[in-house]
């Protein structure tokens, strides 16, 4: 079996409402990333740029609750 690396074994066995800070600031470091480099790559102006970040953000969650739901979804049926 090979070792894993980051934060997954930590966040394990940590209570949900750590994990789900970590998920969060997560998320907002992402968006903060992508609004700042959408204003001054792009050169956007800010309301553009956080409407962007809004939406990084919300496919991001999308993305992580659906996967959450398969891998639930796929435990209940083999067990």
């Amino acid at each position: 079996m090979t070792k894993r690396w980051g934060l997954g074994p930590w966040l394990r066995h940590r209570p949900l409402s750590v994990r789900l800070l970590a998920v969060l600031a997560y998320f907002f470091a992402v968006a903060g990333l992508a609004a700042l480099c959408f204003h001054w790559v792009m050169g956007k102006p800010w309301d553009d740029s956080l409407s962007f970040a809004l939406t990084v953000t919300t496919s991001g969650l999308g993305v992580l609750c659906g996967a959450a739901i398969i891998r639930w979804k796929d435990r209940r049926d083999n067990h």
